[in-house]
C-alpha cells in the first residue's frame, strides 16, 4: 500500500501523526494489503538535531508495531536519497533503514528498496544482503539528467538513466525477494504521455534492463 509519512515533532503533531498512521494500517488490512510503507518524514519542525528526529521516528514506529501485529499488516521504511533529508526523511541509506527495522520483530517492520533512493551507496550490495527477508518491495526507476528544478519529479523509465539495475536486482533476488516489482515514476513529462506507450515502455523495458 502506498507510503505513510511518519513525522516526528511536538506532541500535538506526534499524536496527529500515530493517529494517521493507525488509521493507514487499519485500512491497509480492510484492503487486503499486507504492507505499507513509511517515509519517515524530515527534521523536527524549528530544530536542526537529525539524531532526536531519528530517535522519534523509532519510537513511533515502536508504538505502531502492537496494531500492526495484530492485523497482519508489515511497516516497510523506505530511505529516501539524502537530498530529501531535511524534509522528507531522515533516513537516507538502506543501510540506516536496515538498522532500524531490525529493531523490530520481523513480521511488523520490513524495508524497502527503491532505487531511485539508494543506487549511489557504496554498501548498497552488502545491505541488502543484510535485510534479506525483511524487504518488502522493491521500486524501480531510473535516475535521468538533468535533474529537473524539482528534483521529486527526477525519475525516469528504466534505461533511460544511470542506474545498474541488474546489479540491484540480482542482489534484491538472491537476499530472497520474491514479491512484485513496482515501477515508481514521477516525471511530468511520462504523466503526460499516453498511457499505451508508458505502459508499452514498461513492458519492454522490464527484461532488457532488469535481467
Amino acid at each position: 500500500m502506498p507510503g505513510r509519512v511518519l513525522h516526528p515533532g511536538r506532541p500535538r503533531r506526534r499524536a496527529a501523526s500515530l493517529a494517521d498512521n493507525r488509521a493507514a494500517i487499519t485500512e491497509a488490512a480492510e484492503l487486503g494489503a499486507d504492507t505499507l510503507i513509511l517515509v519517515c518524514g524530515g527534521l523536527v519542525p524549528g530544530s536542526r538535531d537529525l539524531g532526536l528526529a531519528r530517535r522519534m521516528i523509532a519510537d513511533a514506529i515502536g508504538e505502531l508495531v502492537p496494531l500492526a501485529q495484530q492485523l497482519g499488516v508489515r511497516m516497510g521504511i523506505e530511505a529516501l536519497h539524502p537530498m530529501f533529508c531535511a524534509d522528507r526523511c531522515v533516513i537516507s541509506r538502506l543501510g540506516e533503514a536496515v538498522d532500524l527495522a531490525l529493531q523490530f520483530p520481523a513480521n511488523a517492520v520490513g524495508v524497502v528498496v527503491d532505487t531511485y533512493h539508494v543506487w549511489w551507496d557504496a554498501q548498497l550490495v552488502s545491505d541488502i544482503a543484510r535485510a534479506g527477508l525483511r524487504i518488502v518491495s522493491y521500486q524501480v526507476c531510473d535516475w535521468v539528467l538533468p535533474l529537473p528544478r524539482d528534483t521529486l519529479l527526477g525519475r525516469g523509465h528504466v534505461g533511460d538513466g544511470v542506474i545498474d539495475f541488474g546489479q540491484i536486482s540480482a542482489s534484491v533476488l538472491a537476499a530472497g525477494y520474491a514479491g512484485y516489482v513496482e515501477v515508481e515514476i514521477f516525471n511530468a513529462g511520462i504523466w503526460a504521455a499516453p498511457a499505451e506507450q508508458t505502459a508499452k515502455t514498461v513492458v519492454e523495458r522490464f527484461p532488457a534492463v532488469l535481467g
